[in-house]
């Protein structure tokens, strides 16, 4: 039975635990006019932030504290001259300014640029350049004179602190925008070419809303407390998870976990803020997993999200007996984020457990259609290999890459956006991943997606991580080669080769093991965390 609620979109409307009967009856509700920094000022109750800084100190930023401050920053920049639709830089790591700076941007009809503060001085010039970004707001007080920005925002070093932004008024009224204009710009992590400036609409902010709710077991609940560690300058940050939040007036985490992974400190953020809904990425939650006993912390979780990469049956199983609660994945990518996802409770993954997990991606998120077509963009029938594509229209669509049209039009074409992306829908209407169409594998006649062997050399005892590539082969057109980060007290040994070919024959296939494998310190990662293929193929 439908109910009615204050929000725009809301899954919970429906009263239903039937994926199909959810699928079938949920409709867009995108108004014509509407602007995500207005509607996250509705609230006015209840805590926005709970922010650990680097000492481990606590605070709290109320809402009505957060709409003050991201007005201040709206009149701040309108005193500066932005204008609606210009893009205004936002590199800074999790913290309630972060937050306030994005919504006040959103409320004053500019585009907030979000990049990570991980970048070095060439990344981020790069895109403060390209995007013709004048303002920029960071906290990389280290760099911050070698940024191109003509005006610059910070703590102590900047053309003007967040003390002079303070002086703004805390009035302010936002832009009634349309939903179709654009609101927030990232850029792809370049795993090929120089980063395309991805354009979103305030509609495709807003149309991440059915995904937060679906693999959070249907969020938000009264106690929800939000905690993540993808970095805010990164979709799966600041949309999947820091914005829905603040759209429906939960309470948001942010402390700055820095460029190394501590798990002891997540697993203490985690007890102290008694996080319930907590999203990270698989390799994050790998490290979790081999390093700490979640058990030893009074966690107070329901529900766990991952996804950008393989999350395995093992990591889905220690989920729920460590750290108590389901772990749910999902799918999507920056130009059409969030379009696929699971929820143990509307849809248990029994398929998982029979075919042991890896590459499922899920069913399509309400809202969503998501086809498998050949390179003639005919839709494929279940269980054929072909690229995921996303039929329009969908809200959650990029409008475009920005100053480039070309890119654009190869992405969006004939009612489809292609992700690129190689996979299959079964006869369940579950997505199943394969391989990046650009690195896919050709090795003697056989195709081979490179992260399904990953998947399994990654079972090795002895394994931290691994990264595959095809190597030309004169014979067989490209023999596939691994390169291999062990963990600690293991050493490299032809012994420990034969027992990773072994593995990947036995689980995998006897075409698709590694021909060549090298050990290495570490791989070479795009700031998002995805494998850096090309950098590696240029290496051989």
């Amino acid at each position: 039975m439908t109910q009615v609620s204050k929000y725009e979109i809301d899954l919970r409307t429906l009263g239903t635990d039937d994926y199909d009967v959810l699928y079938r009856e949920f409709k867009w509700n995108i108004p014509e006019y509407f602007n995500m920094g207005e509607a996250i000022s509705r609230n006015k109750e209840g805590i926005a932030i709970i922010y650990r800084d680097d000492e481990g100190n606590r605070s709290e930023t109320s809402y009505s504290e957060l709409d003050s401050l991201s007005n201040q920053v709206a009149n701040f920049l309108t005193e500066l001259g932005v204008r609606r639709g210009e893009p205004v830089g936002v590199m800074m790591g999790p913290r309630p300014e972060t937050a306030a700076t994005i919504v006040g941007i959103y409320k004053m009809g500019a585009i907030a640029l979000s990049m990570t503060p991980l970048f070095g001085i060439d990344s981020a010039n790069y895109r403060i350049q390209h995007s013709g970004a004048k303002v920029l707001f960071t906290d990389r007080e280290d760099i911050i004179r070698e940024l191109k920005a003509q005006i610059k925002v910070s703590f102590d070093n900047g053309n003007y602190t967040f003390n002079d932004v303070k002086k703004s008024s805390t009035s302010f009224t936002p832009v009634k925008t349309k939903s179709s204009e654009p609101a927030h710009m990232l850029y792809t992590s370049g795993t090929t070419g120089l980063p395309k400036g991805v354009v979103l609409s305030h509609a495709a902010v807003l149309a991440h809303i059915p995904w937060y709710q679906f693999v959070f077991e249907m969020a938000p609940r009264e106690d929800d407390v939000f905690s993540q560690l993808a970095d805010w300058g990164w979709i799966a940050g600041i949309l999947d998870v820091v914005v829905p939040s603040l759209y429906f007036g939960k309470p948001m985490v942010a402390y700055n976990r820095g460029g190394r992974l501590d798990p002891k400190r997540v697993m203490e953020v985690l007890e102290d803020t008694k996080a319930t809904c907590f999203f990270a990425p698989p390799t994050a939650l790998n490290i979790i997993m081999k390093s700490v006993n979640p058990k030893e912390y009074d966690l107070k979780l329901r529900a766990i999200a991952s996804g950008g990469s393989v999350v395995t049956f093992d990591l889905i199983k220690w989920s729920r007996e460590s750290l108590g609660a389901p772990l749910n994945v999902g799918y999507g990518q920056t130009e059409a984020n969030v379009l696929t996802g699971t929820n143990s409770k509307i849809m248990p993954i029994k398929i998982l457990e029979e075919k042991g997990g890896g590459n499922l991606l899920g069913k399509p998120i309400p809202g969503h259609v998501i086809e498998i077509v050949d390179e003639n963009l005919n839709v494929l029938p279940p269980n054929q290999v072909g690229e995921i594509a996303v039929k329009l229209p969908d809200p959650i669509v990029m409008i475009e890459y920005y100053k480039n049209p070309e890119a654009t039009a190869k992405k969006i074409r004939g009612g489809f956006l292609l992700t690129g992306d190689l996979g299959w829908k079964d006869e369940y209407g579950y997505i199943w991943f394969k391989s990046r169409s650009d690195f896919l594998i050709k090795s003697s006649g056989y195709r081979i997606g490179p992260e399904e062997i990953e998947f399994v050399i990654n079972q090795h005892p002895a394994v931290l991580e691994s990264a595959v590539i095809g190597k030309e082969d004169p014979v067989r057109g490209e023999i596939i080669k691994a390169f291999i980060v062990l963990k600690p007290g293991y050493e490299p040994s032809d012994k420990l080769k034969q027992e990773i070919v072994d593995l990947v024959k036995l689980r995998l296939a006897a075409y698709a093991y590694p021909k060549e494998i090298e050990f290495v310190n570490e791989i070479p990662k795009t700031e998002s965390g995805k494998i850096k293929r090309a950098e590696l193929k240029r290496k051989i």
